[in-house]
């Protein structure tokens, strides 16, 4: 048996939309970290990646290119509908739409994890890299911030500069699959945060993990680790 006081659910990108699902399946854990991750489904986050993919490359591929790319955007917009509105699960299996299977999309698009997230009511993390080209500032992680206002469970942090691997991007959507291509690290700002995040949010209720709870709340993490070598 998992003692969940100590465990928490980090989760990137489509990990960050199931956290939620995961822990209300019988995870209670201490809290969750959802990185570079959005509050909409799957099937409205596949759909406007694309399009914001297509207007991006339209300059590049050239109209021609573009008309055709607008015209397959159609169709798998039917298909993402038919899927989500029309077909059983065992029709589902037989299709895609963006790339994605359609039984799958049924199973994502049936869960609102916004809804979850409220439910759960959990210390929540939500970073964000503000030149990520797949999960966007002022949409998803906009949106977190508008449906989250004033909920004291819900931490939420941006950083200047990193993309959707949360290391340093350019911003350009036409640079990202290059950008990954390259070897990185993931930024040590942000995993500093995160360790804060979750040595500040675990529920050890010794009276060892109260102390290192009031020492975390006054003098933060670099000078906690060096208080509890000794």
């Amino acid at each position: 048996e998992v003692n969940g006081d100590k465990v928490f659910i980090l989760g990137h990108s489509m990990g960050g939309m199931l956290a939620p699902r995961i822990d209300l399946a019988g995870g209670n854990t201490a809290g969750l970290v959802l990185v570079a991750s959005s509050p909409y489904n799957l099937g409205e986050v596949a759909l406007y990646q694309s399009e914001k993919s297509i207007e991006a490359s339209r300059q590049i591929a050239g109209e021609e290119a573009y008309a055709q790319s607008m015209e397959n955007l159609e169709a798998e917009k039917a298909n993402l509908a038919a899927i989500t509105q029309d077909l059983t699960e065992v029709e589902a299996r037989g299709m895609t739409a963006f790339g994605i299977g359609g039984y799958y999309l049924q199973d994502m698009m049936a869960h609102d994890h916004l809804a979850e997230l409220k439910q759960l009511q959990k210390p929540t993390l939500i970073l964000q890299g503000e030149n990520d080209t797949q999960v966007y500032m002022d949409r998803d992680f906009a949106r977190y911030q508008q449906e989250l206002s004033g909920e004291s469970w819900a931490t939420l942090k941006s950083y200047p500069g990193l993309n959707h691997f949360f290391a340093p991007g350019s911003g350009d959507p036409n640079n990202a699959y290059e950008e990954y291509m390259t070897p990185g690290e993931f930024d040590p700002g942000a995993i500093e945060d995160i360790a804060t995040f979750l040595l500040a949010h675990r529920r050890d209720r010794s009276k060892k993990g109260i102390f290192r709870k009031l020492c975390l709340e006054k003098w933060g993490s670099v000078r906690l680790r060096l208080l509890m070598r000794f």
